[in-house]
């Protein structure tokens, strides 16, 4: 696969394929380590919900993620940042281990 297929993929570019190991290498590297992520890039295979996402409660008010942890028989998530338990929102009301919403699925 080349870099153009894996940029177009990923929405990741990155100014280096390798980086360099030791200090010495590093000091001595003319191009900087970087990468330009692309957060907004559309992808086929993943299309965008289509209501508002659940939050936490404020002051936190980080987004229902993979991360978080859930507990499908209390109807319940936890909050990877300030920990506090949040309720689902009613149209969750048929969520399981089998049956989890497109923002919970780890891609």
């Amino acid at each position: 696969m080349s870099f153009e297929d894996i940029e177009d993929h990923d929405g990741v570019r990155c100014s280096w394929n390798v980086l360099p190991n030791t200090r010495i290498e590093a000091t001595r590297s003319v191009v900087p380590v970087s990468t330009l992520y692309t957060p907004l890039k559309e992808r086929p295979e993943f299309p965008p919900v289509m209501y508002e996402p659940v939050m936490c409660k404020a002051p936190c008010r980080a987004v229902l993620n993979p991360h978080c942890q859930i507990d499908v028989r209390g109807k319940l998530w936890i909050c990877p940042f300030c920990l506090q338990r949040n309720q689902f929102p009613p149209h969750y009301k048929d969520i399981s281990t089998n049956n989890l919403p497109p923002e919970l699925l780890n891609r």
